[in-house]
């Protein structure tokens, strides 16, 4: 599993599978910074015209997967990591305004 959120605003939701590690999905949409949680809306592959919903919570400098469509779904509890060490936008428009 891989989860992307570039500062555009924009996140990528890539699974794959456990036995082989092929891709078996990639959602793409958008995320935002609400409160104390990420929620990105991500477009469906398998019918685009009913996008997920997908509600990240920040932890001890992971990211968590709380819920999926508001339940609990395979996902949840699953932990993602920084991969890069630059800090997305919010982060430093904030450390330049302190």
């Amino acid at each position: 599993m891989c989860a992307v959120l570039d500062a555009d605003a924009t996140a990528t939701f890539r699974t794959t599978a456990k036995d082989s590690g092929n891709e078996t999905a990639m959602y793409s949409g958008a995320w935002i910074s609400d409160g104390g949680s990420i929620q990105l809306v991500l477009r469906n592959p398998a019918d685009p015209a009913k996008p997920v919903a997908v509600t990240l919570e920040p932890r001890d400098g992971a990211i968590f997967v709380v819920d999926v469509e508001g339940r609990k779904s395979p996902y949840t509890g699953l932990t993602f990591t920084r991969s890069s060490d630059k800090p997305p936008a919010s982060e430093s428009k904030a450390q330049e305004n302190s």
